[in-house]
């Protein structure tokens, strides 16, 4: 009787469970990276909006967070700026946020006209018919499903970001070094990200960050603005870089 009784219970516990589940992973929330960073961009883009509410001269990424592991890693979704191409772009990551290596990344590519009927035209559609798939690589990385914040006050902490560029003859001056340092509130220094930057990036701002609720740290996510394949519209891309508000500082 008891063992009945047990599997029941357990049979219940997983019915109330799964639409749970479920309600959380097809219901993804886009990040709507900090408008001042925007600000901080221009020449490169026009901040007037258009009747949408998009930006003139600008096809933005959109950049969706799935969670962290208690390992010190952190997934999420990149849909890249779609350049007129009709395709349907998908990037699923799992970064570690101790050494900032991807540890998995699987492009998704959808190219108009040329699949099945069947295939996803837009985002949300993707989502509903790759979940379990996303779910999978989850739960193989430990992610949990608990929805991260997106935070833009570093509270005690400050950042600092050190560009150089170089010009490229009539097309402007291109980002080509990025430093990023952060200072406690004891004063105390650590460098993140110390890189040549490849492309054509015309500059990059501090958007936020996402804190982990395992440990002390975050996920600084940069957002690029690169000129576009033709020139204009140019386009936004992200660049997440992982720190320990704990430990590195001198």
């Amino acid at each position: 009787m008891k063992t009945i009784l047990s599997k029941s219970l357990l049979a219940l516990f997983i019915s109330l469970l799964l639409p749970v589940i479920a309600f959380a992973e097809v219901n993804i929330r886009k990040i709507d990276l900090n408008p001042s960073a925007y600000s901080v961009l221009e020449p490169h883009i026009s901040l007037w909006p258009t009747p949408k509410g998009t930006r003139v001269n600008l096809i933005e990424v959109e950049f969706y967070p799935l969670g962290f592991s208690n390992k010190g890693q952190f997934a999420y979704l990149i849909v890249p700026p779609d350049e007129a191409q009709g395709f349907l772009t998908v990037e699923l990551v799992v970064q570690n946020l101790v050494t900032d290596k991807v540890v998995f990344k699987k492009t998704y590519r959808f190219e108009g006209g040329r699949q099945s009927k069947d295939y996803p035209r837009d985002f949300k559609t993707f989502i509903h018919r790759y979940k379990n798939k996303i779910n999978r690589i989850k739960s193989r990385y430990g992610i949990a499903n608990q929805m991260p914040y997106f935070n833009t006050c570093f509270g005690d902490f400050e950042l600092a970001l050190k560009r150089e560029f170089n010009p490229e003859d009539g097309l402007g001056d291109f980002l080509s070094h990025l430093e990023l340092q952060i200072k406690n509130k004891k004063g105390k220094l650590k460098t993140v990200y110390n890189k040549k930057v490849r492309g054509r990036v015309y500059n990059t701002a501090i958007a936020g960050f996402f804190a982990s609720p395992y440990e002390q740290r975050i996920a600084i996510v940069l957002l690029d603005i690169r000129r576009g394949w033709e020139g204009l519209p140019n386009t936004t891309g992200v660049r997440v870089i992982g720190v320990s508000l704990k430990s590195g500082f001198h």
